[in-house]
């Protein structure tokens, strides 16, 4: 019976210390989270992120304008590869006048500076016709909006809009961005989702491997009860061998 207790204690510590090493180590982890900074670093492994099922981006709705793209991934909106915003709903397009990209949006009109920052914003309440369907330029690099059966212009030193009829109109189009900024607004979709602090914390609790690596983790819970107790058993039992055998001798 020693034999057999003895053969299983050492069996079972040895899974269990390993387990304890990393339950130490995920744990040290998250007493310095904030030393570590570990919920503002992000991991960018694909390999990780297909694990925690994050997935791909949609494909980017994109609109080229003169020297750049505005781009809408999801409910980010980016001006080249800077964030604008990213709780953007419907993106009708963008088109770039003098220095200043005008963007429509679900039916308002934003305006850019060629760096991405929102320079001022035209809502319905001021007087952006509704329903709001797309955006382009006509004659003299004028801003033309069409919206219900309608077109209107719109001049940029006043903000003023009124109905007009344009004889020739160049709507603005989604086009394919090129595949270095695909990649950047790939990368930066997925990589902006899953911090160090969740996976440290999910490698603590076992929750990384689901219902199974939380059995593991509450299973090596009993299993350093049975350590103890077998344990304290085999201690026991020796030290009333050793008092048999000194007794014997004398």
């Amino acid at each position: 019976m020693n034999a057999f207790l003895h053969r299983w204690h050492r069996r079972v510590g040895i899974f269990v210390a390993c387990l304890v090493v990393l339950l130490a180590i995920t744990g040290i982890a998250l007493v310095y989270d904030e030393v570590l900074d570990l919920d503002r670093r992000y991991i960018t492994q694909p390999a990780m992120l297909d694990w925690y099922a994050i997935r791909p981006p949609p494909p980017p709705l994109a609109y080229a304008v003169t020297g750049g793209w505005v781009t809408q991934v999801g409910p980010r909106l980016y001006r080249d590869r800077r964030l604008v915003s990213d709780r953007v709903k419907t993106f009708l397009g963008a088109v770039l006048i003098d220095d200043t990209t005008v963007v429509a949006l679900d039916g308002e009109l934003w305006f850019l500076a060629l760096d991405g920052e929102v320079r001022d914003k035209l809502t319905a309440l001021d007087g952006v016709p509704q329903p709001l369907h797309a955006v382009g330029t006509g004659n003299a690099h004028t801003l033309v909006l069409r919206a219900g059966a309608g077109t209107y212009g719109l001049a940029l030193d006043t903000l003023a809009i009124s109905a007009q009829k344009f004889s020739k109109v160049t709507w603005a189009v989604p086009a394919d961005p090129p595949l270095a900024l695909q990649k950047f607004f790939a990368d930066a979709y997925r990589g902006r989702q899953l911090t160090w602090e969740r996976v440290v914390l999910d490698l603590h609790s076992g929750r990384i491997l689901g219902a199974v690596g939380a059995g593991v983790v509450s299973l090596s819970a009993v299993l350093m009860i049975f350590l103890a107790a077998s344990g304290m058993l085999t201690w026991w039992r020796r030290q009333r061998r050793l008092h048999r055998h000194s007794r014997n001798k004398t």
